[in-house]
């Protein structure tokens, strides 16, 4: 069976626009760990970063979360 019968095009839109963001998120984290390896001392930069990474990735899952519901597949 073949997914596009077993989901609607709006869910499949959405499991890509979050799989999209999944991935930004895959690599805002690498730029984050790298960062912190180049850097001393910057501790403000990094509270600064790691909260909007915190930030993005809550609203993400959330996201997940709402579309996990509405599939009937969250537990």
């Amino acid at each position: 069976m073949q997914h596009n019968n077993s989901f609607s095009q709006e869910i499949l839109e959405k499991f890509q626009q979050i799989d999209s963001k999944l991935y930004n998120l895959k690599y805002c984290l690498e730029m984050f760990i790298n960062y912190i390896e180049d850097e001393a001392d910057a501790s403000l930069s990094i509270v600064c970063l790691g909260l909007i990474i915190k930030h993005y990735f809550n609203t993400t899952k959330e996201e997940f979360n709402k579309l996990e519901e509405e599939l009937g597949v969250l537990i």
